[in-house]
């Protein structure tokens, strides 16, 4: 009996955790993709050097001749040496490495660093 007992409630166990995994892929499978991409944000950084700063928006050339456009907000945080400085202290052929998060179709600049000559 006691083994039965066992037996029943690993299937038990095994049943509630299957209808907890359908109930998640389900709810997942529901859930607007804008949502889901504010949970799980899509990240990356960037080298290049500045072709110019407009408005909120810095654009970059990366070493392979790409032109990669980020924007900024009051999230961003822009440094040189160590100290933050404004965008507009960027100048066209300013090295930088910058990360960024995607929302939605723009590129969201979270950190932009100078790259000093010492660094290269």
């Amino acid at each position: 009996m006691r083994r039965l007992t066992v037996v029943g409630l690993t299937v038990l166990g095994l049943a509630v955790g299957a209808g907890c995994r359908e109930r998640e892929e389900a709810r997942t499978a529901a859930t607007p993709a804008a949502e889901r991409a504010v949970e799980d944000p899509l990240t990356g950084s960037v080298a290049g050097t500045v072709a110019q700063t407009a408005g909120s928006a810095l654009h970059l050339h990366e070493a392979d001749g790409k032109r990669i456009v980020l924007n900024t907000d009051g999230q961003t945080r822009v440094v040189r040496d160590g100290q933050p400085v404004g965008l507009e202290a960027l100048q066209p052929g300013t090295e930088v490495r910058a990360s960024y998060v995607i929302s939605g179709t723009d590129w969201m600049a979270r950190e932009v660093d100078v790259v000093s000559p010492a660094a290269k």
